[in-house]
C-alpha cells in the first residue's frame, strides 16, 4: 500500500503560488489596482513579485505552464476582494510585519497578537487588584501612578487592531472595548469583545485567502498534463509494480493532483483527503489558525475558533488520519515482508502538525517505510522538526533501519518536459 501526502512545497513544485510571499504580494498589487479596470491579466497582479530577484526563475516558469499571456482573473472577484482588503486589521497587521516568510510564520504572528492582547490583560488585571481602577491612558514607559505601561512594539500592534488609538500623539484604550469610571479612569475592560472582534476579523481574512486560492491560483490551468509516471517514479523503486498512490492526504487547499494529472491513474477521487479543507468548497471550509493557546485563555474567554483542530473539526474537513481508516489497519496487521509506504512531498514537518506525525510514528516498528522529500537544504530542517517531535531514540532507530528516509525532490517540470505531454482534457 502507497500513499501520498502532499504540503504546500508540492504545489510550489508546480510552479503555483501559493506561498505566504505570494499571498500578500498579490494582495497589495489588487488593494493598489484603479478602480474601472475591464480585465486583470497575469501582469496586473504577479508583474511586481516576478521582477525580484529571487523569484525571476519562477515566475518565467510559471508563465510559460499556465500561458500567463494570455492569463485572465475574474474582475469582479478580484475587486471583490480588493473591498474586504480596505477593512481588514488583520491585513494591515501582515502588511507591516513583511519580514514574515512562511505559513509557519504567519500562524506564529496570530499567536503573537492573542498573546500581546493577554500581556495588556494581565496589567489591566495588576493595576484593578491593587487600586481597583486604572487610566484610560496607555504610557510606553513605566510610570509611578495608575497608567499601564506597554512596550513599543505591543503598543503599535495593537492600536492596528483599534484595541487602543491615538490622540495628539497619546495613546487610549478605545471607548467600545472600556467601562469607565470618570475622570480619565477606566475600571473594566472588555477582553471578551476584543479577542470576538479578533476572531471575526480573521475569519475574514480566512475568507479572503480562500478566494485568492479559488480565483486567482485557481485560474493556473497547465497547457499539458503532467506525467502520472514522472511522479510515481520518484517515489517508488523501478522494481516495484503498480506505481499507484493507494491514497493521498493534502495539507494544501488546492486540487493540484486532480487537476494536473490523471488523477484516476494516482487515486480515486474519493481516496484523496483534505486535511485542511479545499478552497471554493463550502462544505469543507479551510483551516487557518494556530496550533494551541494559553488553558486559561481558551476556557475563560472559548478561544477555539482560533486553534487548527476546532476549525478542522467545525468545519468537517477531512481530518481522520492513517490510524482511523479501516482498510489500513487491515493492511498493517497482515504484513509480513511488504511494508505501508508513505511519501511526504512539500511538507515542513513542522510541530504544529504534531499529531499527524505522531501517528505516522505510532505504527508498530517495521511496517512503514517513510520517505521525506526535501528542497534545497530543507533536510537540516526537517530531521530537527523530527528530533523534537519524535526524539532522538526512534528516528535513529528507523533511519539506522532504513525505515525513515530523505530524498532530494526531483524539479518535476523538468522531468515532464523531458517526456511527451499528455493534453488535458477541458
Amino acid at each position: 500500500m502507497k500513499i501520498l501526502i502532499i504540503g504546500n512545497g508540492f504545489d510550489l513544485a508546480h510552479y503555483l503560488p501559493t506561498a505566504y510571499a505570494h499571498f500578500m504580494g498579490v494582495m497589495q498589487a489588487i488593494e493598489n489596482l484603479p478602480e474601472g479596470k475591464d480585465e486583470v491579466t497575469f501582469d496586473d497582479l504577479f508583474a511586481e513579485l516576478a521582477s525580484l530577484d529571487r523569484n525571476k526563475d519562477s515566475f518565467a516558469k510559471t508563465r510559460e505552464i499556465y500561458d500567463g499571456d494570455n492569463l485572465k482573473f475574474d474582475v469582479g472577484k478580484i475587486y471583490e476582494l480588493k473591498g474586504k482588503l480596505q477593512e481588514n486589521k488583520w491585513y494591515r497587521f501582515f502588511k507591516k510585519h513583511m519580514e514574515i516568510n512562511t505559513w509557519i510564520d504567519f500562524e506564529e504572528r496570530i499567536k503573537s497578537v492573542i498573546d500581546s492582547v493577554d500581556f495588556l490583560r494581565g496589567k489591566f488585571l495588576d493595576a484593578k487588584k491593587d487600586v481597583g481602577t486604572c487610566s484610560n491612558r496607555i504610557s510606553e514607559f513605566k510610570k509611578s501612578d495608575s497608567m499601564l505601561f506597554l512596550d513599543s512594539v505591543v503598543l503599535s500592534d495593537l492600536c492596528l487592531f483599534k484595541v487602543l488609538k491615538r490622540d495628539n500623539g497619546l495613546t487610549f484604550f478605545s471607548e467600545e472595548f472600556v467601562r469607565s469610571s470618570g475622570g480619565g479612569l477606566v475600571d473594566w475592560v472588555f477582553f471578551d469583545k476584543i479577542f470576538a472582534d479578533l476572531y471575526l476579523d480573521l475569519e475574514c481574512l480566512i475568507g479572503i485567502f480562500d478566494s485568492y486560492v479559488f480565483t486567482v491560483v485557481g485560474a493556473f490551468k497547465s497547457k499539458k498534463y503532467f506525467k502520472n509516471e514522472v511522479l510515481a517514479d520518484t517515489c517508488f523503486s523501478s522494481e516495484e509494480e503498480g506505481k499507484v498512490f493507494n491514497m493521498v492526504y493534502s495539507f494544501n487547499y488546492t486540487s493540484t493532483l486532480n487537476d494536473f494529472y490523471e488523477f484516476n491513474y494516482i487515486a480515486h477521487p474519493s481516496r484523496c483527503f483534505f486535511l485542511h479543507g479545499q478552497a471554493g468548497n463550502f462544505d469543507k471550509k479551510i483551516v487557518l489558525g494556530v496550533d494551541d493557546l494559553k488553558r486559561d485563555l481558551l476556557d475563560e474567554y472559548k478561544l477555539y475558533g482560533f486553534l487548527k483542530y476546532h476549525q478542522k473539526l467545525f468545519n468537517d474537513t477531512d481530518y481522520l488520519f492513517l490510524q482511523q481508516d479501516q482498510s489500513i489497519q487491515k493492511y498493517i496487521e497482515k504484513l509480513e515482508k511488504n511494508k505501508l509506504k508513505i511519501c511526504f512531498w512539500g511538507h515542513s514537518l513542522d510541530v504544529s502538525d504534531r499529531d499527524y506525525i505522531e501517528e505516522i510514528f505510532s505504527f508498530p516498528d517495521g511496517k512503514v517505510v517513510l520517505t521525506v522529500f526535501y528542497f534545497g537544504s530543507a533536510k537540516f530542517d526537517l530531521l530537527a522538526n523530527l528530533l523534537k517531535i519524535i526524539g532522538r531514540e526512534k528516528i535513529e532507530k528507523w533511519m539506522k533501519k532504513g525505515w525513515l528516509k530523505f530524498k532530494l525532490a526531483p524539479d518535476l517540470y523538468a522531468l515532464n518536459s523531458s517526456q511527451k505531454a499528455v493534453e488535458p482534457e477541458r
